[in-house]
């Protein structure tokens, strides 16, 4: 569950590694294209999503924190994923979410009331193109902007060691 992102996608980069059956391997394995749903954590952090994508030969396992969905051809994971962590998606999850008193879930069986629109594939699918392509706009852009700040940054010390000097 610490794997999903904030903001989507899976981080591998600090998996634990367990003994697992081969019965629990074909049982908990994600295969890719997965939607992964965080069910149970911080009020922050529960309803957390993403689409698992295969990054090696060696099978991921999730726990039991996480709901797996695979869905039927006329849904797009990618669709779903980005529409959970959309603000609609995000509000209309906050009111299913309760609360213990350190964790806070939402289950399946309240998942499932959970209103959506979907259009048809196709739309999905040119949305999610639309989404992958201004958020690479963003990504560039905000790399722009550190080099613009480093540079500012250089240039604001080479002035300040030209007027000491």
């Amino acid at each position: 569950m610490n794997n999903i992102g904030n903001s989507g996608g899976v981080d591998l980069s600090d998996l634990t590694r367990i003994d697992a059956t081969p019965d629990e391997v074909g049982a908990f394995a994600l295969a890719d294209g997965d939607f992964l749903f965080n069910t149970r954590n911080s009020r922050e952090l529960v309803g957390k999503t993403c689409v698992f994508r295969t990054f090696s030969a060696d099978p991921v396992l999730y726990n039991n924190n996480i709901l797996r969905a695979t869905f039927i051809d006329e849904f797009s994971p990618d669709f779903l994923d980005y529409w959970f962590r959309s603000p609609r998606g995000r509000a209309e999850l906050e009111k299913l979410k309760s609360n213990t008193t350190n964790v806070c879930a939402i289950y399946q069986g309240k998942l499932s009331t959970l209103p959506c629109v979907v259009p048809p594939l196709a739309e999905q699918h040119r949305i999610v193109a639309k989404v992958d392509e201004l958020m690479a706009l963003c990504d560039a852009l905000k790399a722009r902007i550190a080099a613009a700040q480093t540079t500012q940054l250089q240039l604001a010390d080479a002035i300040v060691e030209q007027a000491v000097a």
